[in-house]
Parts: C-alpha cells; structure tokens; sequence
C-alpha cells in the first residue's frame, strides 16, 4: 500500500514537472510580427548613384544590432513590382527600433554608404500589429515628370499632402490610384485636361496613379506626405 502510494506521488509530481517545463517553454517562444520596409529609390536610380544590376539596397539597424551592411542576407532588399522600388519583410517582436537604408557597391559589404553620415536614424515601433514602411530613400528634385511622359501627363504637387492636379493632353481619361500593396483606393473619369483628385483622407506613403486612354496607359508615382 505504502509502495502504491508512493508510486502515485511520483507519478502525478512528474506530471506537475512537465507541465510547468511545458509553460516555460511556451513562454520562451515570444511574439513576433511582420514589418515590410518598402524603400522608393528611383531618385537615385534616375541620377547615376545606384547601377541596378551593379549595386544592392540593404537596411539595418537595431533590429539587426547594426550589423555592417551586405553582411546579413536577411536585410537586403529586392525589386518589388513597382518601378525603382524595393522592398524586404522581416519579423520582429514589440518594441521601438532605429534603421537607415545602405547602397552596396559591387557586393563589398560597408558603412559608407547611407542614406545620411552621423547617428540620425529613422526609427518605428512594432505594438501588437503588422506594419508596413514607406520610405522615399535619395529622392529626386525633379520629381515625377520625365521623358516622353511630359507630353501626356504632368502631376502637381508631388509629394502632396494628398490633394493634386493631374494635367494631360487627353480630354477623356481615367484614374485608378492603388497602393503599395496594390489595393486600389481610388478610381474617376475625367473630361478636363486638368483633374483635382483627393486623396487626403489615406494614409501618408507611396501611391501609384495609372491613367488610361482608349489608345494608351500610363502609371506614375504619387508621394503623400504628412
């Protein structure tokens, strides 16, 4: 009896035992969510600074314990679908983190090509939710008109804060504004050269505006800012 009894206290304390092992290591597998970095550089690319096919996009930062750019494969860039920008998900848990983008010349990986010298940083904060970043990374000047394109379409202001004027050679066009990740937020139809759309009320980021004739279409990149 003495033996049964000692038996069932062993059994049930090694029950206990792996069901406090089993909430420790449940405890130890912590939260993490997506964070997409989506980095507009068609600037850079319009001006000589970055070859495609030659250099590379990279960011760090905290979240990598600013490990020196063209070491980690985990942060380097791709082309997205869209035109000069490119983009990169990683999974982070809660918390504040600080990163730059980096160009990598000819796969030497270095710090010597930031976005800015110094410890000025853009930062974010993951708080229970996926996130998405869109940054203008070494914008251009001259913004969005260039080649042929000026003869059809001019967009003013831009970046904007959301409200702008497109002007075509066409009298019948139409709009349709997607965002980065392709969803569409607006559509109309036009009969004027010039067109006021607004789109304030969206998020500030990068936005793509294609505007379709009975012979031709055409896309181009729209910035909101705050």
């Amino acid at each position: 009896m003495k033996y049964y009894t000692l038996f069932s206290i062993l059994f049930f304390f090694s029950i206990f035992l792996n069901a406090q092992t089993s909430e420790i290591n449940n405890s130890s597998e912590k939260t993490t969510y997506s964070v997409t970095f989506n980095a507009d550089i068609e600037g850079a690319i319009n001006s000589g600074s970055f070859v495609i096919g030659a250099d590379q996009l990279w960011v760090g930062g905290t979240m990598n314990d600013w490990t020196i750019p063209g070491v980690d494969p985990l942060y380097e860039m791709t082309e997205s679908q869209y035109e000069g920008v490119y983009t990169t998900t990683e999974e982070l848990e809660n918390g504040d983190y600080e990163y730059k983008y980096f160009m990598i010349h000819h796969g030497i990986p270095s710090w010597e090509y930031g976005e800015w010298p110094g410890s000025q940083n853009r930062t974010f904060t993951v708080n229970n939710d996926n996130i998405i970043l869109n940054d203008i990374v070494w914008p251009d000047p001259w913004g969005e008109v260039e080649g042929n394109d000026k003869e059809f379409v001019e967009i003013y202001p831009n970046p904007s804060k959301g409200i702008f004027i497109v002007e075509t050679c066409r009298q019948a066009v139409s709009f349709q504004i997607n965002d980065i990740t392709g969803k569409p937020v607006y559509n109309s139809r036009s009969s004027n050269h010039n067109t006021i759309i607004d789109i304030s009320d969206h998020a500030p980021g990068i936005y793509f505006l294609s505007l379709f004739t009975e012979k031709r279409s055409i896309t181009k990149k729209v910035i909101i800012q705050n």
